[in-house]
Parts: structure tokens; sequence; C-alpha cells
């Protein structure tokens, strides 16, 4: 997510897990990009899809809704069940 506007530059230290801290590695990896870089476009993506405090709830879920309602069908049946997706988490 590329950033708009102005920016500021905040140093902080994170406690991740080791997943995490790997994970985050291996997408800075994959994306050619400072692990730094991809924490900041991660923090902002959640930021982004946080309702602003400023903003009725209300009026984020009918912009979010409006929002989702532009992604196209897969044309598919998709089981996203969370019994699918977990199924061989135990093996």
């Amino acid at each position: 997510m590329a950033t708009t506007g102005p920016v500021t530059e905040v140093s902080m230290k994170l406690r991740l897990s080791k997943h995490a801290s790997d994970g985050l590695a291996q997408r800075a990896a994959a994306a050619g990009k400072e692990i730094a870089e991809v924490a900041s476009d991660l923090i902002e993506h959640a930021i982004a899809a946080s309702p602003p405090s400023d903003m009725p709830y209300e009026q984020w879920a009918a912009e979010f809704n409006a929002w989702t309602s532009n992604h196209k069908p897969t044309g598919h049946f998709v089981d996203d069940s969370r019994e699918s997706i977990y199924a061989r988490r135990d093996e």
C-alpha cells in the first residue's frame, strides 16, 4: 500500500513471535523490500481497514459494503468454512 500525503517517521520496537518475525522477513524478501517497509505497509492497511474514530460505525459499514460490492464473484464454489480451512491442522 503506497502512502499518500505527508509521512511521519516513527521509531518503535516490536515484539513478535518467531512465526510472525519469519513471516515478515519472508514477505519482505519476496517483495524485494526492507522489513520496516513491509511492516509499515501492514500497519497502514490495518488502520485503513478500521473505522476511523470520528466516523459513525454505520457510515463506515456502508462505505465498506459499497467497496466490497465492487469485487466480482469468483464464478465457482469456494469452501471457506472453518472445517475446510482447519481440516489438516492437526496432521
